[in-house]
């Protein structure tokens, strides 16, 4: 029996594919006979980032420049990181951005040492553009309290979220 293993972030399950061979008598021909086995999420914090990115990436254009044809990205508005992660699942934290104004957002990743822009820069486009977006932001970076995540409840969440 060969097992092979298939998985997916954005999805509730992985499925892994239990391929059996059975040989017909009359010809000797081996016929592939494959079924799906459910099991459940077993990293709730990345499914629950690729549920957020996904979301996120809804709007289908980025919100700073306007464009859809290039790839998009989700950016965290507020970084997920430190005391800031409780905001690093929610949705409010997220905007859609293209990569060259995502490569603009983080100037420190991008080859060409002139290319970012500052934190002021990117703030005050968010805020012409995205106006309630900006002031979410600007409310929810005074909050300094530390809070535990349970990605698992952030996972359904976001869940019920993606199918409306």
């Amino acid at each position: 029996m060969n097992k092979q293993k298939h998985t997916n972030p954005e999805s509730e399950v992985s499925n892994e594919i239990i391929a059996s061979k059975s040989y017909s008598s009359d010809r000797g021909a081996v016929a592939d006979n494959c079924r799906p086995v459910k099991t459940r999420v077993k990293n709730f914090e990345s499914a629950s980032l690729a549920l957020w990115t996904k979301i996120v990436k809804k709007i289908g254009r980025c919100e700073l420049c306007g464009c859809s044809w290039t790839a998009l990205h989700a950016h965290h508005m507020i970084p997920k990181t430190g005391i800031f992660i409780k905001y690093s699942r929610d949705v409010e934290n997220g905007i859609c951005l293209c990569e060259s104004c995502h490569k603009k957002a983080h100037p420190g990743w991008s080859r060409f040492s002139n290319s970012g822009l500052s934190i002021h820069e990117l703030h005050e486009r968010i805020k012409e553009r995205c106006p309630k977006k900006y002031n979410w932001m600007i409310n929810h970076k005074q909050d300094k309290r530390y809070v535990e995540l349970d990605y698992e409840k952030i996972y359904y969440e976001l869940k019920k979220q993606s199918e409306k």
